[in-house]
């Protein structure tokens, strides 16, 4: 709201509520998002309903309007007359400054000042300077991650928005100041973020100049804090560790959401900041995989949060799932036979990475191969294939027959190693898990595992246990039910090289719709409606909106403290060390 300076009153509580406390912890928070930074000049009046805005301002914006965030890098001497009071009373949500204001905000984020001109942000605790105070809070909307930041109130003009104050006194250091801005325009360009200023009485001319109207249009207001456009979700996904699958889920979604344009985030259920980097974030949907433990630990902590759970290991353990799942919004379950023991349930089949599992230029040195764990099924079903000499490798275990310990490449495989195995391989063997550790009423397992979509997908022909949804999806795949059938399979097609070939690229063809971001489009469409659904982005866009937490990676990065987003180095600092005055 606006007010006048009578009316503001120093913030108690609920400003600051679980709010990152360095800013390390704001990295990527307005991921894809519009952010207007904000200066003290005359053009600032022009801002039209800045309270629905997500905006960071400086110094004393406060006596117009509430910032969401407000910086400050001049000390209290600095100020004349009644500005320094606009600082001490501010509602801002956060105040960031590299000083000790000696005021009593709430939520005061200190940091470390970079480089004067600085346009490297690989140092998530430092901000960039210039003499102009607004290139800071540029600085801080690309470390937020926002994709669009309009500038306004940056004029170098005669006056500040709330009175005649004169010539600006960094008119002579304009020219620098101006290279300045255009080196950061520039690096932010070479990312794919929109930096424009919208104001069109402004001598600053690095920047393109675009109306606000017509930049202000894709950000949506919202109540209390500004969110991002109703079209692009924000999506906040709580992982869980697999022994035997590793990172496939972790890192399909996070492809996944990156594909698609979202807002998003992450972080394992065991993350002792959970709470706090969620409602950081303040996601329209907290997705999470597995869910057992986060049931148990977290799941009265979001009952205000839109939440949803996909249950990966059905039927196996529906006894427990079906004792907790309810505390979730929706739940999603990897195999169909247990929908009537949830509560709003919806079939939602395992997937593959398309980012990741892709056919490749490798030689296939490998005929026959197994990666997965030890049950007893397995070891009887790949020491058949084994002692016909028709098995080339196994990976995983711990196996008990002799052949099969000979044959074992590793015990693990770091994820990023498997979809270059698979490409190695001209045909993975597919058996089930067997084990049912909660399943009393022994509902038969109908559903695919990730391994026949991931090898099929890195151009491996898989021969498997049947199972419907084998049937249903690929009635074309060969299958077997018991170790003779199984040698039978395996030696045909290996003596007749055309049936693998053919078989696979049918096979293959039917992969189409089975990505993880066709299943998280279908997560969205039945938690937050149809029109939430984004299109998967084209593959100019995808790469501009790429960041480091979201490239390929084995390791998870938590969700405030992602890996930096890298601008282009070689950007020098202009001039002398100094801060002036806020445009």
């Amino acid at each position: 709201m606006r007010a006048s300076a009578a009316s503001i009153t120093v913030p108690t509580s609920d400003l600051a509520t679980d709010l990152p406390a360095t800013l390390a912890g704001y990295k990527d928070l307005h991921r894809g998002e519009t952010i207007v930074v904000c200066g003290c000049g005359a053009s600032l009046n022009d801002l039209p309903n800045p309270e629905n805005l997500i905006t960071i301002g400086v110094n004393d914006v406060g006596r117009l309007f509430d910032p969401t965030y407000l910086v400050v890098v001049n000390s209290r001497h600095q100020f004349s007359g009644d500005r320094f009071r606009h600082v001490e009373t501010s509602r801002a949500r956060a105040l960031f400054s590299h000083l000790d204001l000696g005021i009593r905000h709430p939520h005061q984020v200190r940091f470390r000042l970079g480089k004067r001109g600085g346009t490297d942000f690989s140092d998530p605790s430092v901000l960039h300077y210039t003499r102009n105070s607004p290139y800071v809070a540029l600085c801080l909307a690309i470390h937020m991650g926002a994709s669009r930041i309009g500038l306004i109130g940056v004029d170098f003009t005669e006056d500040h928005f709330f009175g005649a104050t004169g010539t600006h006194h960094l008119t002579r250091e304009l020219a620098v100041i101006n290279r300045e801005y255009a080196a950061l325009a520039k690096a932010c360009n070479a990312h794919g973020v929109e930096l424009v200023n919208l104001s069109t009485r402004s001598r600053l001319t690095a920047l393109p100049k675009t109306g606000i109207e017509t930049f202000l249009a894709d950000a949506a207001p919202a109540n209390g804090v500004p969110t991002p456009a109703a079209s692009i979700p924000r999506v906040f996904f709580v992982h869980y560790r697999f022994l035997s699958c590793g990172e496939v889920f972790t890192d399909g979604l996070h492809h996944a959401a990156q594909d698609l344009g979202l807002a998003y985030a992450g972080a394992y259920w065991d993350d002792p900041e959970l709470a706090r980097k969620v409602r950081a974030f303040r996601p329209d949907l907290v997705f999470v995989v597995h869910g057992r433990r986060f049931a148990r630990r977290w799941a009265s902590r979001f009952q205000d949060l839109e939440t949803a759970v996909w249950l990966v290991d059905e039927p196996y353990e529906v006894d427990d799932t079906a004792r907790w799942s309810g505390r979730f919004n929706t739940v999603f379950v990897n195999d169909p036979a247990t929908l009537d023991r949830h509560t709003n349930a919806h079939y939602l089949p395992v997937a593959f990475d398309d980012t990741l599992y892709q056919p490749g230029s490798e030689e296939r040195d490998y005929e026959v191969g197994f990666i997965g764990g030890h049950n007893d099924r397995r070891e009887r079903m790949l020491c058949a294939l084994a002692e016909a000499g028709l098995l080339s490798y196994v990976v995983g275990g711990p196996w008990r027959a002799p052949e099969l310990r000979r044959l074992c490449l590793a015990e693990n495989l770091p994820a990023a190693e498997i979809p270059d195995l698979y490409r190695r391989t001209r045909i993975v063997i597919n058996v089930f898990r067997e084990r049912h550790h909660f399943n009393r009423r022994g509902t038969s397992a109908t559903s695919l595992n990730p391994r026949v979509y991931e090898a099929l997908a890195c151009g491996a022909l898989v021969v498997s246990e049947p199972r419907p949804e084998v049937a249903a999806l690929f009635p074309e795949l060969p299958v077997f039910a018991d170790p003779a059938g199984l040698v039978e399979s395996v030696r045909g097609l290996l003596t007749e090289s055309g049936r693998v070939e053919s078989c696979l690229s049918v096979c293959r063809a039917r992969l189409s719709g089975h990505s993880y971001h066709d299943r998280l489009r279908t997560v969205l469409r039945a938690t937050l409606g149809a029109g939430r659904v984004p299109e998967p982005l084209p593959l100019g866009k995808l790469e501009e909106n790429m960041t480091g937490s979201s490239t390929p990676s084995v390791a998870m990065a938590p969700a405030s403290e992602e890996a930096p987003r890298r601008l282009p180095a070689g950007w020098h600092a202009i001039g002398p060390v100094g801060i002036g005055d806020d445009g």
